[in-house]
């Protein structure tokens, strides 16, 4: 039985010096490069190499050079299939019609965090013909789309050659610039949408999406109380009395819900409603991020306690001191930025949750900067391990770091991200409660 043939070196496997390649493959391409009339060989074309040469070289092309040779011929199109599944099936293909972002931006962006720490894995392209190629011949191998296309007249053709093409792979769609979409074909594999608009007016679409676990909606539909038994994360906006009043329904009916992020629009008035009905619906929530950017009238006795939340983010800019409304029974690392991490919110919230882990600020409130003060903060949270300020001069930085003491590590240069080893953590705690005393 002869062997089975291994494919030809490409990203990511094993490298072959170039010198060993040609001189395994030295006569089929002299006699490609021979073109000269009566030399007495028969004249070859690029069609006419063997399979693994022509491997190596689409190994090194750039996508919209492996896109445009797909298309010359059958075979070189099925040898062009099995580069792209190699070397581009788990990269994200972005279509950026109006080349709206710069890499600078990606690597900023944290929708697409989980692609941007590595360009790499980003392939991206502004040519809507290279990019209808790509689906018409590999669609078969692609699993992540996103299509930013802001007043592109093609809109709708990009989609469709989505769903015609990527329906039996896909497993993470965004789209920007979009207002509808007509799905017509079951998303059976699809595991993450993200849809970012104001508006999002096609909520039947979400029936064919049956597995999706992640949905990123820029607004809540009126017609999206429905139950939707897999999804697991959720990444809402709520600006009136309305979407409000849909936001409660569609919690009501998905209370398995493990990861909730909602942003309350500066017009929406309504943040007692949805705090209580957060505390009282989700019952296995892990994880809660909090975007206020209202100054809505809360009734100062009110109390909003959540059982299941280990982490919690919130951000607010016209609500400095919320502390006394949310309390968490298992909380472990937590978020504050904009005015909810003043002082006394920051302080209040340190003596009631004793047990956080991991703690980040946007900045470093003044009095921290004291010593004493310092450690009566330190001693309220005992089992701290990771302290994170991203934003402070080198001169904040030396004194936090001589505060903290010897036992804490600055481990990340471009933030000051301090981190107590698991080995050094009981006798620290020995060390801070001596102090404290």
């Amino acid at each position: 039985m002869s062997e089975q043939r291994k494919p030809a070196s490409c990203e990511g496997d094993t490298f072959t010096p170039q010198s060993a390649v040609k001189r395994k493959y030295q006569h089929e391409m002299s006699d490609v490069c021979s073109n000269e009339p009566g030399n007495g060989r028969i004249t070859l074309e690029f069609d006419d190499m063997c399979t693994d040469v022509i491997e190596m070289i689409f190994c090194e092309m750039q996508l919209q050079d492996l896109a445009n040779i797909s298309d010359t011929s059958t075979r070189l199109r099925a040898i062009a299939g099995e580069v792209f599944s190699r070397k581009y099936a788990d990269r994200l293909m972005l279509l950026d019609v109006c080349q709206y972002m710069d890499w600078d931006d990606f690597e900023a962006c944290e929708r697409e965090r989980a692609f941007s720490e590595q360009k790499d894995a980003i392939a991206r392209t502004c040519d809507v013909n290279i990019w209808l190629k790509l689906m018409r011949n590999f669609g078969a191998y692609i699993k992540h789309v996103w299509i930013l296309s802001y007043g592109c007249k093609m809109n709708i053709v990009l989609l469709e050659q989505v769903f015609a093409y990527c329906s039996d792979s896909l497993e993470t769609l965004t789209l920007d610039g979009y207002r509808m979409l007509s799905v017509r074909k079951p998303l059976t594999k699809l595991q993450e949408f993200t849809f970012h608009a104001k508006r999002f007016e096609s909520p039947e679409a979400l029936e064919l999406m049956p597995n999706v676990r992640i949905l990123k909606l820029g607004g809540i539909p009126m017609t999206m109380a429905k139950s939707y038994a897999k999804v697991e994360r959720i990444e809402l906006q709520v600006e009136n009395v309305e979407e409000v009043l849909a936001f409660i329904s569609f919690i009501r009916l998905n209370r398995q819900i493990k990861y909730l992020s909602l942003c309350i629009a500066f017009k929406c008035d309504d943040n007692h409603l949805i705090y209580s009905s957060i505390a009282d619906n989700l019952e296995q929530l892990t994880t809660l991020k909090l975007i206020v950017c209202n100054s809505s009238m809360i009734d100062r006795y009110a109390e909003y306690r959540f059982k299941t939340v280990e982490s919690f983010v919130l951000v607010t800019t016209y609500m400095p001191y919320p502390a006394y409304m949310f309390h968490f029974d298992n909380l472990k690392k937590i978020a504050l930025g904009g005015t909810s991490g003043r002082l006394p919110f920051f302080v209040d919230f340190a003596q009631r949750h004793t047990k956080i882990q991991i703690l980040k600020l946007d900045y470093l409130p003044d009095l921290l900067l004291d010593a004493d003060f310092f450690r009566d903060w330190l001693k309220e949270l005992p089992e701290l391990e990771q302290f994170i300020v991203p934003r402070m001069n080198e001169k904040i930085k030396s004194i936090l770091m001589n505060n903290l003491g010897s036992d804490w590590e600055q481990f990340e240069k471009e933030t000051c991200n301090f981190k107590i080893s698991r080995r050094r953590l009981y006798r620290f705690r020995k060390i801070v409660s001596k102090t404290c005393a």
